[in-house]
């Protein structure tokens, strides 16, 4: 993520790109060489019908499955699904996506009960009678966690995952069901 964050100079001039002179392609080549990796360790992993019984199957196993097969197997001229390279970029898009909105979410929620002392006394109060003090919340605790439920609710409010979403706009008027 802070690699295609970075201000490059080649974006701006081209020609100097065959230079990396700040040495961000060759960063870039690296993180896309440890993605083949792990790719790699699928292919290894696996055979042509699928994975290997001593391991579970995820997310890049069921890319695999459509590699390579067309849209339409009863028209062979159609084009592939994903490709190799399709399957890197959404494993990168992937490990982002669920790094940064998690990361950033419980940074925000954080700053705001810090931010609002009234509020963290409060949920502390409701975790300690709840919960108490001698183990951790746990998934059926979280119906009797009115507050928490609240306060997350209020911090995804105030702070959404992606506020910067590609708006949309509408470029005519429609009437759907009359």
């Amino acid at each position: 993520m802070h690699l295609h964050g970075l201000f490059n100079i080649s974006d701006f001039i081209p020609y100097l790109a065959p230079l990396d002179i700040q040495g961000i392609g060759g960063r870039l080549k690296r993180t896309s060489k440890l993605l083949e990796k792990i790719i790699e360790e699928h292919v290894q992993g696996s055979d042509l019908d699928g994975p290997k019984p001593h391991r579970c199957r995820d997310f890049i196993d069921v890319m695999f499955s459509k590699l390579n097969q067309p849209m339409d197997p009863h028209d062979e001229d159609q084009t592939y699904i994903i490709q190799r390279e399709n399957i890197k970029a959404i494993t990168l898009d992937m490990i982002g996506a669920s790094f940064e909105t998690s990361a950033v979410a419980i940074v925000w929620a954080f700053s705001e009960i810090l931010r609002h002392p009234r509020v963290m006394v409060s949920l502390q109060k409701e975790l300690e009678t709840v919960v108490g003090r001698n183990r951790f919340v746990q998934e059926s605790d979280l119906p009797k966690l009115t507050y928490l439920d609240m306060v997350v609710k209020e911090s995804l409010r105030l702070h959404p995952v992606a506020p910067f979403l590609v708006p949309r706009e509408s470029m005519e008027d429609i009437v759907i069901n009359g």
